[in-house]
């Protein structure tokens, strides 16, 4: 067991999306670059589907996606630096990572549903109809943002309620 606060799966996933999340606020912060003709393309393709789906990624005078890019570079220090801090030998180091991660958990939940409900007006017609490829490349995509930090926040904050009823 790594830590015991969180799950390994948990941190499977904290790492994961962290390196997703990154390559996202990459694209944003790079483009145009990073957008079809640009230098970077090669490395983005996937996106050239993307903005079918999610207009915001390819209109490059809203500021909204490249503010919601800062809040992700946020989001992995914070989950990154927390992750490496529950790797510590100390007990109060481990419990202050977990605080962390729920916290840092509580954040990227909260920035996906601000950013869904934002982005609404700016999602394709696929979208809206919840069509095959935009269940695909848009909808479940954005689902695991929400799920997880949501299971992250209830699992961490269950195994700290247990360490401190155990404690007393």
């Amino acid at each position: 067991k790594i830590s015991m606060f969180i799950p390994k799966a948990l941190y499977i996933w904290l790492v994961l999306s962290s390196f997703v999340v990154l390559y996202d606020a990459t694209y944003v912060l790079l483009r145009p670059a990073t957008m079809e003709g640009g230098s970077l393309f090669p490395y983005f393709t996937g996106y050239a589907l993307y903005i079918k789906f999610d207009t915001l990624y390819a209109n490059l005078t809203d500021t909204f996606v490249v503010i919601q890019s800062w809040l992700n570079l946020a989001e992995i220090t914070l989950i990154l630096g927390s992750v490496l801090l529950s790797l510590s030998s100390c007990k109060i180091k481990k419990l202050i990572a977990a605080l962390l991660i729920v916290v840092g958990s509580a954040f990227v939940f909260w920035k996906t549903v601000i950013y869904l409900w934002y982005s609404h007006d700016f999602t394709t017609e696929a979208v809206k109809k919840l069509t095959p490829d935009a269940l695909l490349c848009f909808v479940l995509p954005s689902s695991f943002w929400i799920i997880f930090p949501v299971l992250t926040m209830y699992y961490i904050s269950k195994n700290i309620v247990n360490y401190v009823r155990s404690t007393l």
